[in-house]
């Protein structure tokens, strides 16, 4: 990569790289002079490393050579073969990475299950559950009050209602007989 369209070239190439919900980038070139690995000194190549979601590996030139992109990727290697080589796991430090994550998780499953035996062997112990019928106790309390207070509303309700209907036939009786007295002053 080099000449006047490189840089355009490497910001498209690492736009799609991007695009492509890949583990790791590498962004690299083999060896030559300052002037063949200038692209990667440009600001907007510098811009487009940076603003990558994947982490980028970069890997321009041999050991020697050191560009801006070098300074903003992820990850310098000193040549493009141990870019390749950073990016990819060791089988078996893989294998051991999985042993240790393996025995911290018996580790964790033992421990969670200790406590819920623990919290499940507090809960047997919990004299509600010794006797269940406390468990009901409470609520048909609770139920029986309900009931008693709504007896009560309904009761109160309905000698008000009977005292409200008593006076309503007061009122139309003394109506009554007022309009019975009009009457009888007016047939006189």
């Amino acid at each position: 990569v080099q000449g006047g369209q490189a840089k355009n070239d490497i910001i498209e190439k690492l736009q799609y790289a991007d695009s492509l919900d890949v583990d790791v980038i590498i962004l690299g070139r083999g060896g030559g002079s300052i002037e063949d690995l200038w692209n990667f000194n440009e600001e907007e190549v510098v811009k487009a490393i940076f603003s990558c979601q994947t982490p980028v590996i970069s890997a321009v030139g041999h050991e020697t050579d050191t560009t801006l992109s070098d300074y903003v990727a992820d990850l310098r290697a000193a040549t493009p073969t141990q870019a390749a080589m950073l990016a990819t796991p060791d089988q078996k430090e893989l294998l051991q990475i999985l042993a240790k994550s393996r025995h911290y998780l018996n580790r964790f499953i033992k421990q969670y299950l200790k406590q819920a035996t623990q919290h499940l062997n507090q809960y047997q112990s919990y004299y509600k559950f010794k006797q269940p019928s406390l468990l009901y106790d409470q609520q048909t309390q609770k139920r029986d009050d309900l009931d008693r207070r709504l007896h009560q509303s309904m009761q109160y309700r309905f000698q008000y209602e009977k005292q409200r209907l008593h006076i309503i036939q007061q009122r139309i009786r003394i109506k009554y007989f007022y309009d019975y007295i009009q009457r009888q002053k007016q047939q006189s």
